[in-house]
C-alpha cells in the first residue's frame, strides 16, 4: 500500500529519486514471499494427496498378482498401468492445486508476473515425489512377483516329487529315492535360473538408489524452512558418484 500511495505523488516521486526503485524491490519481495507462503501451502496438501492416492494405487495393482498367475504376467503391464493411473491423478491434483492458487492469490495487489513464476513452484516438488512413488512401485512389483514365484516354485517342487513319488510306489525305498532327487534338482535348478535372470546389476541398484535420494532431497528441500539441513545438502551426480566410488575402491 505505502507503494502505490508513493507512485501516485509525484512529489514523493521527485523526492526519493533512485530511492524509489529500492522501494518498489521491496514490496514486489514482500508480495513475492506471501505468494510464495501460498504455493508452499498448496505444494505440501498436493503432495500428501498424491502420496496417498499413489499407495492406493501400489496396493490395488499389486493386488493383482498372485502365485497361480504369476508365471504368465508381463512385468510391463503393471508398470504401464502404474504410471497410467499416476499420470490421471496427477492431472487431476495439478487442476485442483491450479483453481486453489487462483482462489487464493485474486487480490490485486498481487503484480500477475510474479504471480505466474511462483505459481511454477508448484509442480516441481510434485513430480518429485511421483518419482519417489514409481521407484517405490518398482521395488514393490519385483518383490511381489519374486515373493509369488518363490512360492509357486514350492507348490510345483512338492507336486512334482508327489507325482514321482506316486508314480514309482511300487520301486524300492532306494531308487524311489533316486528319481525323487532327480526330480528335485531338476525343479530346482529351473527356479534358480529363473531368478537369476530376474536380479538387478549393482549399478542398477547403484542409480536406483541415487535417483530415489535426488527425488527425496528435492521435495524436502522445497518444503523446507531456509534454516533446515535439507537445504544444505546437494544432488548427486551418477558420473561423480562412480568416479569416486572407485577413486576410494583404488586407495
Amino acid at each position: 500500500q505505502l507503494y502505490q500511495k508513493i507512485v501516485s505523488n509525484w512529489d514523493a516521486i521527485d523526492n526519493l529519486g533512485p530511492n524509489l526503485l529500492a522501494c518498489k524491490t521491496l514490496y514486489e519481495l514482500s508480495m513475492k514471499n506471501e505468494l510464495r507462503e501460498i504455493a508452499r501451502g498448496i505444494t505440501e496438501n498436493c503432495i500428501k494427496g498424491i502420496h496417498n492416492q499413489g499407495r492406493q494405487h501400489i496396493t490395488k495393482i499389486l493386488s493383482e498378482i498372485t502365485p497361480n498367475n504369476c508365471s504368465q504376467l508381463d512385468i510391463t503391464h503393471f508398470s504401464t498401468q502404474f504410471y497410467a493411473a499416476m499420470q490421471t491423478t496427477h492431472r487431476k491434483i495439478m487442476e485442483e492445486a491450479s483453481n486453489d492458487y487462483n482462489s487464493k492469490t485474486q487480490r490485486s495487489c498481487f503484480p500477475p508476473e510474479i504471480k505466474e513464476k511462483v505459481a511454477k513452484l508448484i509442480e516441481p516438488p510434485i513430480l518429485n515425489m511421483q518419482g519417489l512413488l514409481r521407484a517405490e512401485f518398482e521395488e514393490c512389483l519385483h518383490k511381489r512377483i519374486h515373493d509369488a514365484r518363490v512360492s509357486n516354485a514350492q507348490h510345483r517342487l512338492i507336486g512334482a516329487v508327489q507325482e514321482e513319488f506316486d508314480r514309482n510306489i511300487n520301486l524300492n525305498t532306494e531308487q524311489s529315492q533316486v528319481r525323487i532327487d532327480k526330480v528335485y534338482q531338476e525343479e530346482l535348478e529351473r527356479f534358480t535360473q529363473t531368478i537369476r535372470s530376474e536380479s538387478e546389476a549393482p549399478d542398477q541398484i547403484e542409480l536406483r538408489v541415487i535417483k530415489f535420494y535426488n527425488s527425496d532431497l528435492s521435495i524436502k528441500a522445497a518444503n523446507a524452512t531456509t534454516q533446515s539441513v535439507y537445504n544444505l545438502l546437494h544432488t548427486l551426480d551418477v558420473n561423480q558418484f562412480q568416479k569416486r566410488s572407485q577413486e576410494l575402491e583404488e586407495i
